[in-house]
């Protein structure tokens, strides 16, 4: 009976095949401890009762092991369906930030022609000696392009190429909507430049969708803590976001989108969000190896991934 101890062990470390060695391994101990009389049509009832539980236990073994087999092959399969999953929205991500930069660019240029426009117009009525409706034309179209900029980096944060995670944080427009929906605090430390513009990019919509939920919650005033920096292996970009009015928590069965938006993003990109009550905590990282110029975050070492089962 102890000698089925190994095939046990063997069965759950290796499945079937540690079934079938255990078992054979088992098998040729008994063979060769059993006793040998040379007589023809000797039976040794002890050994024979041996024999039955051993095979009754290699039954058993075998079946168990194929049991283990099939269900570590298809949590195998599982996680690298889920890997697949992750790198997938992932790409589907940066790709959409890729797009919306593209035609950012396009726009901006479009709006730095029309403004050449404006001050040609602008230059021909002043020759012409239509001073005042030179400067009415010079004025709306100064208030048109600073429109049209603060529109255009609702939807793509221009500056964040530029000038970092900070500086499109300090946009008069994106304060502006802030500003319409809760009172926010903040506290920026570290130097964001360091990191990928990719992962800069996904702090960028974390922090907006964080402020997003907790506002459509109720809250009116928020305390936004960022903190970027770089350690030996990772660059990181830690994001909290915690109410001070203290009024209204955010349930987890009446969720915001924005937030659903937030979880979405963060899982794709492989970070870590934490919930507790009314707190919002992020954390989203990226190897050191990725030059700081590039919209791919954390695709320069994808985990280890295993081919499905055939």
């Amino acid at each position: 009976m102890l000698m089925m101890v190994p095939a046990i062990v063997m069965t759950f470390l290796h499945g079937w095949r540690g079934a079938v060695l255990g078992v054979v391994a088992a098998n040729i101990c008994i063979s060769l401890t059993m006793p040998n009389t040379n007589t023809v049509g000797a039976h040794d009832s002890e050994v024979y009762f041996s024999q039955q539980i051993l095979a009754l236990a290699a039954t058993t073994l075998l079946a168990l092991g194929s049991l283990i087999s099939h269900y570590y092959r298809k949590a195998r399969y599982l996680g690298f369906a889920e890997k697949q999953a992750l790198r997938i929205a992932r790409l589907s991500f940066v790709s959409s930030e890729r797009v919306l930069g593209d035609h950012a660019s396009r726009l901006k240029a479009v709006g730095e022609e029309a403004d050449l426009v404006f001050r040609d117009f602008v230059q021909f009525l002043k020759d012409r000696g239509h001073h005042a409706a030179a400067m009415d034309v010079l004025s709306a179209g100064v208030s048109h392009s600073r429109k049209f900029k603060e529109k255009l980096n609702l939807i793509f944060p221009v500056e964040i190429e530029q000038y970092g995670l900070y500086g499109a944080l300090d946009t008069p427009a994106l304060a502006e909507v802030w500003g319409g929906r809760a009172e926010i605090e903040r506290q920026l430390r570290g130097y964001p430049r360091e990191l990928s513009l990719g992962l800069q990019l996904a702090a960028y919509r974390c922090i907006c969708d964080g402020i997003a939920a907790l506002a459509e919650s109720g809250h009116e005033h928020l305390y936004l803590q960022v903190r970027c920096g770089r350690g030996v292996a990772r660059k990181a970009a830690w994001i909290r976001i915690t109410p001070l009015d203290g009024a209204v928590r955010l349930a987890s069965s009446n969720r915001p989108e924005a937030f659903e938006a937030l979880e979405a993003r963060v899982l794709a990109y492989g970070g870590i969000i934490h919930r507790r009550k009314d707190h919002i905590s992020v954390l989203i990282d990226e190897p050191v190896d990725v030059p700081a110029s590039t919209y791919g975050v954390g695709l320069a070492t994808d985990h280890n991934t295993v081919p499905p089962p055939t």
